[in-house]
């Protein structure tokens, strides 16, 4: 997936970034500019893809890794309903565990709780269980 970068036409948005392994994290807003006025799956595409080079030059860093077959036709399903954002990843998703997984989780949501419309993210699996939950539930 490419990384889009500012351009002149757009909409600004932020994405957020951790910044380093300690927690709570401390995230880093990048500044992108989103083609068009899907900004909260613009944001989760771009975090997904991570950092660019000058980026992580200045600290971020990214560890979410999406890999295997999709069962959607793409990386994740994104909803908005009544001020919630859910995200359904339709790969595999890997964190670094524990921790790490907990940054993961939580940049994710402030990248998608910046905006005024989303008060609440919630964030499924490939098999709609809750983001590296191993427990089988679907209430997150």
């Amino acid at each position: 997936m490419a990384l889009m970068f500012p351009q002149a036409s757009g909409h600004p948005v932020k994405v957020y970034f951790p910044t380093d392994g300690n927690y709570p994290p401390q995230l880093a807003a990048a500044k992108r500019v989103s083609p068009d006025l899907g900004l909260a799956r613009f944001v989760v595409q771009q975090f997904v893809a991570g950092p660019t080079k000058a980026e992580r030059r200045r600290g971020m860093f990214s560890n979410f890794k999406l890999i295997g077959p999709s069962d959607c036709g793409g990386d994740f399903q994104i909803t908005i309903k009544q001020e919630t954002a859910r995200v359904r990843f339709c790969r595999t998703a890997y964190g670094p565990g524990h921790l790490g997984d907990a940054v993961i989780i939580y940049a994710l949501k402030a990248n998608l709780t910046q905006f005024p419309s989303i008060k609440k993210a919630v964030l499924a699996d490939k098999d709609n269980r809750c983001l590296f939950s191993q427990a089988d539930v679907s209430v997150c």
